[in-house]
């Protein structure tokens, strides 16, 4: 018998956030962190069934991960692969992935906001991979600093460190670029136009991105359209107010459950 699949940040907020312990970041760091949070095996039925697959949709944002019980595995792009416990890891996934949980598996992540780890680090967000990697191979020397540490003490420790002013032309040029996107929808479709509003060249705006982010600004923005097209559907249909794809930039409903199988491996919404 096949393990469960929970889709659990598709369909409900409130359904999410109780399959996590949420922590919120010191006021000093809300600007670079979005959250703490800690996989529960209680929220995901563990307690019934001996294993859970969780199936997440794709994302901007990238975590550091720390994994503190038994070795867990993931998948994404068609690909499975075991994570050792005691683990440091940073996790970004542009594309959809699928966590298999156990019952003495636990992670722990500091959610970084979109942008943040290139800001801390230096190290462009293309060389994640759309994947889960250890921050050992990736950047052995902020790796000695923490690996020693507990979670909340590692966020104190990357955060003493963290100089604001490093690469930030390039990061603000893409915080700008997304706004101006998100702002302008249904209109601003095309990378071309948001780049000549944030005054740079596409070819610019896309080198950017890629360092920054890890993908084009093309992905970047089906990503971000999507994740608030779900989150606006469920805030309206939960107070009785109407909803259209069309304020999204979608051209029908077929245009945005494509966008929704190609992040989020889901091809209806029958569970809303």
């Amino acid at each position: 018998m096949k393990p469960p699949v929970r889709h659990t940040e598709f369909f409900s907020t409130a359904h999410y956030a109780a399959a996590y312990t949420f922590a919120a970041p010191p006021p000093a760091l809300q600007d670079y962190v979005e959250l703490v949070w800690q996989s529960r095996f209680d929220a995901l039925d563990l307690e019934r069934q001996p294993e859970v697959h969780e199936q997440l949709l794709a994302h901007l944002s990238s975590s550091l991960v720390f994994s503190e019980g038994q070795p867990f595995a993931v998948t994404s792009a068609g690909q499975t692969r075991s994570i050792n416990s005691d683990a440091l890891l940073v996790g970004q996934h542009s594309g959809p992935i699928q966590f298999h949980h156990l019952k003495d598996n636990k992670l722990t992540g500091i959610k970084l906001k979109p942008g943040t780890f290139y800001r801390l680090s230096g190290i462009p967000a293309d060389a994640l991979c759309n994947n889960i990697v250890s921050l050992q191979t990736l950047a052995p020397g902020l790796y000695q600093q923490l690996r020693t540490l507990s979670p909340t003490s590692a966020l104190t420790q990357i955060f003493n460190n963290f100089h604001p002013q490093a690469h930030s032309f390039r990061y603000n040029a893409v915080k700008t670029a997304m706004q101006v996107y998100l702002a302008g929808m249904p209109e601003n479709q095309h990378p071309e136009r948001v780049a000549a509003q944030v005054h740079l060249t596409p070819r610019t705006l896309n080198r950017y991105f890629k360092e920054v982010l890890g993908i084009a600004p093309r992905k970047a923005f089906s990503i971000a359209r999507l994740r608030k097209a779900l989150g606006d559907r469920s805030a309206r249909k939960a107070s009785g107010q109407a909803f259209s794809f069309y304020d999204y930039g979608y051209t029908d409903h077929s245009h945005f459950y494509k966008d929704l199988a190609t992040y989020g491996h889901l091809h209806s919404l029958q569970q809303s």
